[in-house]
C-alpha cells in the first residue's frame, strides 16, 4: 500500500502518469454557454434547453475535449402528455475548448431511449485522449455491446472509426 501512495505522489501532476481512461459522468456535463451554442447546427436550435457540455479533462488540468449532447431524458420529461412521439436527437459532438469540431458520436450520450452509451476516453498522450471507447447498453434484441471505438487521426485533426480489422 505505502508504494502505489509514493507513486500516486510521485506521478501527481506529470504527464508520465496520465490516466489511461476517463469515463464521462454524465453528472459533470453542464448547461451549455451562450457561446458554446454559437458552434452548435440550426438543428439544435430548438433542443438547447436540453444540451448539455461535459468537459473531458484530467484530474486537475483544463477541459481537451468538449462532448455536447442533447439529454434525451430530460427531453423527454418535459414533453406533455402520455405517448410522446419518439425524435431523432442529434448526434453528440466532439468539440476543442475553442469549438472545433473534433469528431461525432454514432448514439445519442448519455441515452436516448431506450439504449444507453458509455463514453470513455482513453490513450492519453500529452494531455489528449487518442481513442474514444464506446458500450451500448440495449434492451432491444441487439443486446448490449462494444461499438468501433473512434480513434484520433492526427491528419485529419479529428476522432474517426478505427479501422476494422482483417480477419486472417
Amino acid at each position: 500500500m505505502g508504494i502505489l501512495l509514493a507513486l500516486q505522489l510521485l506521478c501527481a501532476g506529470t504527464a508520465a502518469c496520465e490516466p489511461a481512461r476517463v469515463t464521462v459522468n454524465p453528472n459533470s456535463c453542464t448547461a451549455v454557454s451562450q457561446q458554446q451554442k454559437l458552434w452548435l447546427p440550426a438543428e439544435w436550435t430548438p433542443l438547447y434547453r436540453y444540451v448539455r457540455a461535459c468537459p473531458i479533462e484530467q484530474v486537475g488540468t483544463k477541459p481537451a475535449i468538449l462532448l455536447v449532447s442533447v439529454f434525451a431524458a430530460d427531453y423527454y420529461k418535459d414533453q406533455p402528455g402520455d405517448g410522446v412521439p419518439q425524435v431523432k436527437m442529434p448526434r453528440p459532438i466532439l468539440f476543442s475548448p475553442t469549438g472545433k469540431v473534433l469528431g461525432r458520436l454514432p448514439y445519442n450520450f448519455p441515452d436516448d431511449p431506450p439504449t444507453e452509451l458509455q463514453v470513455t476516453f482513453s490513450d492519453w498522450q500529452a494531455g489528449f485522449p487518442a481513442r474514444v471507447e464506446l458500450f451500448l447498453k440495449d434492451p432491444a434484441a441487439g443486446g448490449d455491446r462494444r461499438l468501433r471505438p473512434l480513434v484520433w487521426d492526427r491528419q485529419r485533426a479529428e476522432f474517426q472509426p478505427e479501422p476494422k480489422q482483417e480477419k486472417k
